[in-house]
């Protein structure tokens, strides 16, 4: 029952006696939750402060139902919770950018740049000018905190600080290699200077290059160079950086024997395909699954391999498209269905595959296709065996829906699949408990926000908990539910 209230705590269906119950009843977690409904009265709003505490009304302040009149001025916590909210007298980020506090200033540097985009140049003059203060703060923190704000509005003003965190942030956040490459290599223009937040400087520059070898725009040659000068202690990232590093640099950290290192590398889409194919095999396959978890560059033989031998696919993103798309006329059915899962399959391909002489790869085609016709057609040629397949998938048409639904000889699963999906409409969802009566299909029905008041009240009053914790949940659940719901969690 716990998380029956808590679900139903969250639910924005509740009306406002439901909202007084739930305080009355005290969890602590219950509580929490209701913090984020949508419209709460002032004697509700009181109350959860009363009980939560300062965490509490901040808590209130960001989920918009405080009203903003009641947004103390000279409480800077209380003002960056109100970020992004109305500021009638439009003094709220000179206050924050006054504050003394390191905290109240981090925020603001963390939230005045959520709701602009840089493309349609929605930043207004106020916060550009704020952001350009907050960058030469004299807490490293706060100018660390808009590192990546700076960049990208093209006013790196930050890169000639020497603080430890703003150069892991930067190392992090910078789209310019030659800082990049600076950062890498020589501890950028000047040396890095510990701070409060990185006080060990060793720590500090090791934590410095490791940002910089995640960053995905690092230049290769310096990260090798770093590589030659410190090896093995950057093993870690440098198996993950995927720009292509030389292919002896692989092989080198594959020959170290750490298994975080070597499974890494294995998922690398820069590693060799002599190494990759490697290790495929290696260890009795103890790194297959790593291989197999780059979907672009792992070599297509591979996933042939794989799928002959019963694997699951791969390849979904494979940049090879033209040797994918070869892969559909492949004489083995389990082929074929590779070419079907790839992103980029040409809608000819897969328009041909519907016809494919295997049911289960021409089933596939018709699935990937989304196309309503090509459901119901499917549904008409491989009739009730092809149902359960059809529900699950989220294009399936209303219609079909409907008609797996009402058909008897569905079996059950396929009912089961209609009653989740949310394309299905009350009439499918009443066929569903009709046809197929128990506590699986109510828990569906009751979760699916396309079922009716009367069918949420029909299987939360026959329900059981797993129904009332799906039910509690829907955001279309009625009056009358909640009332019972709230009558058999509450009671003595």
């Amino acid at each position: 029952m716990h998380t029956v209230l808590r679900n139903l705590a969250s639910n924005p269906a509740l009306r406002p006696e439901h909202v007084d119950a739930l305080i009355a009843h005290g969890d602590p977690d219950v509580l929490l939750e209701l913090r984020l409904q949508p419209e709460l009265t002032p004697g509700q709003l009181g109350a959860l402060v009363a009980t939560g505490g300062r965490q509490a009304f901040l808590d209130l302040i960001r989920s918009g139902a405080m009203p903003t009149d009641r947004i103390p001025e000279d409480d800077p916590l209380a003002e960056l919770a109100a970020f992004g909210r109305p500021d009638p007298a439009g003094r709220r980020i000179s206050r924050l950018l006054a504050c003394p506090s390191v905290e109240v200033r981090c925020g603001l540097a963390e939230n005045i740049g959520h709701d602009y985009d840089i493309a349609e140049n929605t930043l207004t003059s106020e916060r550009r000018a704020a952001i350009l203060t907050l960058a030469q703060d004299l807490d490293c923190a706060v100018v660390a905190a808009t590192v990546r704000l700076l960049e990208d509005l093209g006013e790196p003003q930050t890169r000639h600080r020497t603080e430890a965190c703003v150069r892991i942030a930067l190392a992090l956040s910078t789209t310019d290699g030659e800082v990049l490459r600076s950062l890498l290599i020589a501890d950028g223009p000047a040396p890095l200077t510990p701070c409060p937040h990185h006080p060990e400087p060793a720590a500090a520059l090791t934590e410095l290059r490791r940002t910089a070898i995640g960053n995905r725009l690092a230049p290769a040659e310096a990260v090798e160079e770093l590589l030659d000068a410190t090896w093995p202690a950057l093993a870690v990232p440098a198996a993950s950086y995927w720009s292509g590093l030389r292919p002896e640099t692989y092989q080198r950290l594959t020959a170290l024997g750490d298994p975080q290192i070597t499974a890494r590398v294995a998922g690398n889409r820069g590693a060799p395909t002599e190494l990759i194919r490697h290790l495929y095999d290696a260890q009795d396959g103890r790194w297959r699954s790593n291989v197999l978890s780059n979907q672009t560059t792992i070599p297509i033989d591979l996933l042939v391999r794989e799928a002959l031998t019963g694997g699951s696919g791969g390849g979904l993103f494979h940049q090879d498209l033209d040797g994918m798309m070869a892969l559909a006329d492949h004489p083995d059915p389990r082929v074929r269905k590779l070419a079907l899962g790839h992103v980029r399959l040409r809608p000819e391909v897969r328009t041909r595959l519907i016809s494919d002489p295997d049911p289960t790869v021409a089933f596939l085609a018709v699935i990937y296709t989304r196309d309503p016709d090509q459901f119901r057609a499917a549904a008409h040629r491989y009739g009730p065996s092809s149902h359960t397949d059809l529900a699950l998938t989220m294009s399936c048409p209303p219609d079909l829906l409907l008609t797996i639904a009402q058909d008897r000889d569905s079996p059950f699963e396929a009912a089961l699949a209609v009653a989740w999906n949310e394309n299905a409409t009350a009439a499918a969802l009443a066929a569903c408990l009709s046809n197929h009566p128990g506590p699986e299909m109510d828990q569906a029905v009751a979760e699916n926000p396309a079922a009716s008041p009367e069918q949420l009240c029909q299987v939360v009053r026959g329900g059981d908990l797993q129904t009332w914790r799906a039910a509690a949940s829907n955001p279309q659940l009625p009056p009358q539910a909640v009332d019972m719901i709230l009558a058999a969690a509450l009671s003595p």
